[in-house]
């Protein structure tokens, strides 16, 4: 079967920043072809010696199994996997840092998207940090991106705002309606109870909100969580706020969170016989 795309072409150069110009040399191991872009990507467009990163998709899936996104994680492209936790890297990783990861990130989804002549409609969830969102760089690119996937197979940016740097909230603010009015979605990534609770009057910016299983299963432990946090829950179905577990990894964990009102899951169990 032949896919094929009548969409005019957009050019995107004159817009996203092209991947990293140099390639660390921590040693000579490299996991560009395990990149979820390297068909696409990195073998037609001869750029695989400028990625500083390569990429794994985490899928994001429905009640019932069916597809709903994927989560775009990131890896450095040469390095010893087994001694670096990537939690503390990204924590630690500088401004610019995060911005040339995030650029390059939206660059490779552009370019993957065009080229793919049969990918269906998708949501790519990003990572991003706040003051990132107070970079109008960051922003104008973000929105192009959104523009390019959206006019090609009507795929959508989902950008998972980070527990990071929580003090910036209120600056960042003006962009969220900006990108929202530009039609991008919005998640709140790694959420705790206090945080939201705290947020309540702002979470009409956020169409997802994102909870890990294990602090899903510490508030349904404490008696004096449980019942707020199920409350809350509720309360974003109510107010059309599409809920995730994440780090779904066992049945049992499936089992939980069906049981819950959770929209989406994430993770590594898969789902056999829904």
């Amino acid at each position: 079967m032949t896919c094929a795309k009548s969409k005019k072409p957009i050019s995107i150069e004159p817009h996203l920043h092209v991947v990293s110009k140099t390639t660390p040399s921590i040693n000579n191991k490299c996991y560009l072809n395990s990149c979820i872009f390297y068909k696409n990507i990195l073998n037609k467009n001869n750029i695989k010696q400028r990625c500083r990163y390569y990429h794994v998709g985490q899928h994001i899936i429905g009640r019932d199994g069916a597809f709903h996104g994927v989560e775009v994680l990131s890896r450095l492209a040469n390095a010893d996997e087994g001694e670096i936790n990537y939690e503390d890297y990204f924590r630690n990783l500088n401004q610019q840092g995060h911005k040339s990861l995030l650029l390059e990130i939206l660059n490779k989804i552009c370019v993957f998207v065009i080229n793919d002549n049969c990918l269906g409609s998708t949501r790519f969830f990003v990572n991003v940090e706040r003051f990132s969102l107070m970079d109008s760089e960051v922003i104008k690119n973000i929105i192009f991106t959104n523009d390019v996937i959206k006019h090609y197979n009507d795929s959508s940016l989902v950008l998972e705002i980070t527990e990071r740097n929580s003090t910036l909230a209120e600056y960042t603010v003006e962009n969220k309606y900006k990108l929202k009015d530009a039609g991008v979605l919005l998640a709140m990534d790694d959420s705790t109870l206090r945080r939201v609770e705290m947020m309540k009057d702002s979470l009409n910016l956020y169409d997802y909100l994102k909870y890990d299983i294990r602090f899903i299963k510490e508030m349904l432990a404490n008696p004096m969580y449980k019942e707020p946090y199920l409350e809350f829950l509720y309360w974003c179905v109510e107010n059309k706020i599409k809920l995730i577990a994440e780090r779904v990894e066992f049945k049992e964990d499936y089992n939980l969170v069906s049981q819950m009102p959770f929209s989406y899951m994430q993770g590594f169990y898969e789902l056999l016989n829904p």
